[in-house]
C-alpha cells in the first residue's frame, strides 16, 4: 500500500489540491478556531505525503501495520532464542568427552550448503531480470521454511557456464525498515563493486540480497524455538540456493562475506560470529552491541544478555572471526560498538577492522562511501595467511572525543529550534494574513495567499524533519541528503 505509485500518487494529488484551496478554506475573517484546524489538518497531510514519496523509491515500509510495528518495537518476553550456544555446542562436539582438541575449521564452506542434486529443484527457484545486473526471486527456504523475496546482482558478462572464473559472494541484509531493492537502488553494486572489480581491487563477486525482516517484522535474526528460524534462512538456505543457482561460486569460507547496514548490520555480525563455518568474513556499517531491534525476550533476559555482540565474541568457536566494523562520530551505536571491540580480548586468529570517520551520519551516502574500502580489505583478508595471534586495527579511529553536532548544524538543536519557531510563525502569519489579503477577491490576491501558504507548509515540512533526522543520526549535512538521492559522491 505505501509502496503502492497509484496510492503514493492519489494521495499526493489530494495533497496538492488542498493546499492550493488553502486560501480559500481560510479566507473568512474571524474563524480563528476552524482556520487554525484547517492549516493544522492541511499541514499534517502535507507532512505525510512528503514521506510517501521519500519511502516509495526505497520501499522502506509497505504497510501501516509495519509502520506501527516500527515505531512501537518492543521486546517479545516470551521469545527463547535456540541458536546462541551454536559455536560452543560446536566446539563440545567435536572435542567430546575425553577433551580432545578441536581442529581447527575448515577452509570449506560448510558442506550442509552444498550445491542441490538432481531431483532438488526446490533450490533452484526461477529469477526475473531487472535491470542493471539485478534479478528478482520470492524463495522458499526448505529448511527454515521462510519465504520471502531475494535480490541478486551479477557482474557485468556473468555466465553460470563459465568454468574458468570462480566468484565470491556478498551476502547483504538490509536494515529495518528496508527491502532487498531498497539496497540494490542504494548501492547500486554495478556502479562502486563493478568498478572494484574491473579495477582488479576485489575479485568477482556475486552479490545476493535477501529479505531480512522475516514477515515483514522487526529483525530477530536468529531461530527461535517453536518460532522462525531467520537464521537458518540466511545462513543455509540463502547460500545452498545461491551454490545451487549459481554453479561457479566459490566454496571457500573467506570468500564469503556477510554484511549489513543498521539492524542489518548487527545481524551480519551476530551471524559471522555463530555461522563462521558458512561466513568467513563478515562486515557491519553501523551496527550496535546490543540487540535492541527485534525481539530477544526482553532487555533483561538471558537471551538479549547473551546475543550482544562483544558476548557473542568472548563465546567458544572453532573459527576465527574476520570482521570490519564501520561507523561514524555522530552515530554514537555505531562508534560505541567500535570502542567496545577496541577494548574487547578476542581469539586467536581473529582479525577486526575499525573504522569510524570523523563525517558523515547513519544514512546510504557515508555507507555507499564506505564500500570501497571494505572491497579492498576483504581482498586483503581473503589472499592473506591467518596470523596465529588476534590483530585489531584502525582503534585510533575510535579515539575521537564524544561530541555532539554542532548548536547550528543540520543535527544541531539551535537550527531545530530556529526551524519549529519559524513554522509557528509562518502558520500563525498565514491565518492572520490570508483573510486580510483575499478580501480583495483578486487573482493576485490569491496567488499571493497560495505562495505564503506554501511557504508555510515548506517551513513545517523542515520543522518536522529536523527532529526525526536528529533521533535517528540520519544526516549531518545537506550534502549527505543530495548524495543519498542522487546516488553521486
Amino acid at each position: 500500500m505505501l509502496t503502492s505509485l497509484s496510492f503514493v500518487t492519489l494521495f499526493c494529488l489530494v495533497a496538492v489540491v488542498l493546499l492550493l484551496a488553502l486560501p480559500q478554506i481560510i479566507r473568512k475573517p474571524g474563524r480563528y478556531i476552524r482556520s487554525v484546524l484547517a492549516v493544522l489538518l492541511i499541514a499534517v497531510i502535507q507532512v505525510v505525503a512528503v514521506g510517501l514519496l521519500v519511502n516509495l523509491p526505497m520501499q522502506y515500509v509497505s504497510t501501516p501495520s509495519e509502520l506501527w510495528r516500527m515505531v512501537n518495537n518492543q521486546q517479545d518476553t516470551k521469545v527463547r532464542i535456540s541458536d546462541t550456544q551454536r559455536g560452543s555446542n560446536i566446539v563440545a562436539k567435536e572435542s567430546g568427552k575425553a577433551g580432545k582438541r578441536v581442529p581447527a575449521a575448515s577452509e570449506k564452506i560448510n558442506p550442509l550448503t552444498s550445491p542441490a542434486l538432481p531431483g532438488q529443484e526446490e533450490w533452484i527457484p526461477s529469477f526475473k531480470p531487472l535491470t542493471k545486473g539485478r534479478q528478482l526471486t520470492v524463495f522458499s527456504g526448505p529448511k527454515s521454511g521462510v519465504k520471502e523475496q531475494v535480490v541478486v546482482w551479477t557482474p557485468e558478462g556473468y555466465d553460470p557456464a563459465d568454468k574458468t572464473t570462480t566468484y565470491n559472494v556478498l551476502e547483504f541484509i538490509h536494515g529495518y525498515p528496508g527491502s532487498p531493492v531498497s539496497v540494490a537502488l542504494a548501492l547500486d553494486f554495478s556502479n562502486n563493486l563493478q568498478t572494484a572489480i574491473d579495477s582488479g581491487e576485489v575479485a568477482p563477486t556475486i552479490v545476493v540480497i535477501p529479505e531480512g525482516n522475516v514477515g515483514l517484522k522487526a529483525p530477530t535474526c536468529a531461530d527461535v524455538k517453536n518460532g522462525v528460524r531467520t537464521a537458518t534462512w540466511l545462513s543455509f538456505d540463502i547460500p545452498k540456493m545461491v551454490r545451487s543457482s549459481f554453479p561457479n561460486v566459490s566454496d571457500k569460507r573467506k570468500d564469503w562475506m556477510i554484511t549489513g547496514n543498521s539492524s542489518g548490520a548487527y545481524c551480519s555480525a551476530r551471524l559471522g560470529i555463530l555461522y563462521g563455518d558458512v561466513f568467513g568474513t563478515s562486515a557491519v556499517l553501523s551496527g550496535y552491541d546490543q540487540p535492541i531491534v527485534g525481539s530477544w525476550g526482553g532487555s533483561n533476559s538471558a537471551g538479549f544478555h547473551d546475543n550482544t555482540l562483544s558476548v557473542l565474541m568472548g563465546g567458544k568457536r572453532p573459527w576465527t572471526v574476520n570482521m570490519y566494523v564501520a561507523g561514524a562520530r555522530l552515530d554514537k551505536d555505531s562508534l560505541q560498538l567500535a570502542k567496545t571491540f577496541s577494548q574487547a580480548s578476542f581469539k586467536p586468529g581473529d582479525r577486526i577492522q575499525l573504522s569510524i570517520t570523523r563525517k558523515g551520519g547513519h544514512n546510504w551516502a557515508t555507507w555507499r562511501e564506505q564500500m570501497p574500502e571494505l572491497y579492498r580489505w576483504w581482498q586483503e583478508i581473503r589472499t592473506s595467511a591467518t596470523p596465529k595471534a588476534a590483530q585489531i586495527k584502525g582503534v585510533d579511529s575510535t579515539l575521537t572525543p564524544d561530541a555532539g553536532p554542532g548548536i547550528f548544524s543540520l543535527m544541531g538543536s539551535g537550527t531545530i529550534a530556529f526551524a519549529a519557531v519559524l513554522a509557528i510563525l509562518g502558520l500563525a502569519a498565514l491565518i492572520y494574513r490570508v483573510p486580510k489579503v483575499m478580501k480583495t477577491g483578486t487573482r493576485s490576491a490569491y496567488l499571493l495567499s497560495l505562495g505564503g501558504s506554501i511557504a508555510a507548509m515548506l517551513m513545517v515540512i523542515i520543522a518536522v524533519l529536523l527532529p526525526i533526522n536528529r533521533l535517528g543520526e540520519f544526516y549531518t549535512s545537506l550534502a549527505e541528503i543530495v548524495q543519498t538521492l542522487t546516488g553521486v559522491g
